[in-house]
């Protein structure tokens, strides 16, 4: 796509369309109100370059009195060498422009556990020396805020994540199966 793309509007920026997308599939932050980890959130754990898409249904996300654990499915960098895998840009910090893949895959999700503010029950994010937003989990691990998916985009993501957990998986007969996907 991106190739057919450079062929037939050559003209056309990369750049321009990448934070086109941002803009439709993310949601938008007016004021410096602090950041919530709930359904749609991306973070970046910095220490291993991986990106995680927060998949905790909102409703599990708020009026917390104590730890819980969310859950996430990681996503990897995308759009390297004028591939076509990319399904969420982000825009990071400094301004540069990041495309993820999306897989919803059970085995590339994982949990971890967070204490939220008392006031607000909620896991509201704290910032570091340079201002950047944080999670930090339990055990210490920094999740930086990266994005905040709308929220039709975020169900969408949890919708495709529920569908690869209920596929049933069964014993038949090749030749069958084979059949049935024609």
């Amino acid at each position: 796509m991106r190739k057919a793309a450079k062929i037939l509007l050559p003209s056309e920026d990369s750049d321009s369309n990448q934070r086109f997308s941002h803009l439709m599939s993310s949601r938008t932050f007016y004021g410096n109100k602090k950041k919530s980890l709930k359904l749609g959130s991306i973070v970046h754990q910095k220490d291993s370059d991986r990106y995680f898409l927060c998949v905790q249904p909102i409703c599990d996300s708020v009026r917390l009195e104590g730890k819980r654990v969310f859950v996430f499915v990681q996503m990897e960098k995308g759009g390297q060498d004028d591939g076509d895998n990319a399904s969420h840009v982000v825009i990071l910090s400094d301004g540069a422009v990041q495309e993820l893949v999306y897989q919803p895959k059970s085995y590339l999700s994982f949990t971890s556990t967070f204490s939220p503010d008392r006031a607000a029950q909620e896991v509201i994010a704290e910032t570091d020396d340079n201002g950047a937003p944080f999670f930090q989990d339990t055990e210490g691990q920094r999740f930086y805020w990266v994005d905040q998916l709308r929220a039709s985009h975020a169900q969408r993501a949890v919708e495709r994540f529920a569908s690869d957990l209920s596929r049933v998986g069964l014993t038949e007969a090749e030749w069958l199966r084979r059949l049935a996907r024609s």
